[in-house]
């Protein structure tokens, strides 16, 4: 009965440990694929804000061919050019400050960016203004000294793109920062399956495999006590010139001893 209970005691150890082991490696690979997801929400994020930046530039180009060109078609070229970059420019801008889910774009706030948006938002707003009012001019209203034109020129380098750089700055430190705590997390799931898995083989493994051996240690002397007493009952047949036979009532068969065969004179 204690060894049924011992036996019952250390199964139940087994499957503890293999749970716990199991349940670990889920979270590592769960804590793994947040890594991933992290630094691709993050690489989106820096690429859409340093695109920001490559838009400003193009609808600077494109107003100044607007505002400098005297064919016509280039005039209508750039004009249409410049209408899909704003597009573009305000598309990236409102995916950055709500988020976009179907890109992946997280929305990521925090104090110093709130603090960059806060100047980034009015600045942009300008210079989109500005950006529509050359979009909406016509060839003979547009001219390099109109207003909208140096402000749009000068603008975009001076103020816009010292922001968009602290913003990719500011977007590119956060992700560092959350891909650093998943890191480290991680290191503590590999410590924790470490430590079970020593537990294991200290309190399951190593008692199991005192177990097992016991257990065969016991087969054996019943098998060489079973050995010694089949010597002895054939040797006590042979004394008093006896001896045995089974039969088994499911098979049928019948079982003789060695010396029953020697009495009778039947060959085995």
């Amino acid at each position: 009965m204690m060894e049924k209970i011992t036996n019952s005691y250390v199964r139940l150890r087994y499957i503890v440990g293999l749970t716990a082991i199991a349940l670990l490696v889920s979270v590592s690979y769960l804590t793994m694929q947040n890594v991933i997801s992290k630094q691709r929400g993050f690489s989106r994020i820096v690429n859409l804000a340093g695109t920001q930046a490559g838009l400003t530039v193009r609808i600077a180009y494109f107003c100044s061919i607007m505002a400098t060109t005297d064919d016509n078609e280039e005039f209508n070229t750039a004009q249409g050019q410049l209408g899909r970059t704003i597009h573009k420019l305000k598309t990236a801008h409102h995916s950055l400050r709500n988020g976009d889910e179907s890109q992946g774009i997280l929305l990521v706030e925090n104090e110093a960016l709130l603090n960059i948006y806060f100047g980034l938002d009015n600045a942009l707003t300008s210079y989109l203004e500005r950006a529509n009012q050359i979009y909406n001019s016509s060839k003979e209203e547009l001219t390099e000294q109109s207003a909208a034109y140096l402000f749009v020129s000068n603008y975009g380098p001076y103020v816009l793109e010292p922001l968009f750089s602290a913003t990719v700055d500011e977007y590119e430190q956060i992700g560092k920062e959350a891909i650093f705590k998943i890191e480290r997390f991680e290191l503590i799931v590999w410590i924790a399956t470490l430590i079970t898995l020593m537990l294991e083989a200290v309190l399951i493994f190593h008692p199991m495999d005192k177990q097992i051996r016991r257990t065969l240690n016991q087969y054996q002397k019943s098998i060489k006590n079973l050995k010694s007493t089949q010597t002895r009952l054939n040797k006590a047949q042979e004394l008093s010139n006896t001896g045995d036979f089974e039969l088994d009532a499911e098979s049928g068969e019948i079982s003789f001893s060695d010396h029953l065969y020697m009495m009778v004179g039947i060959p085995r």
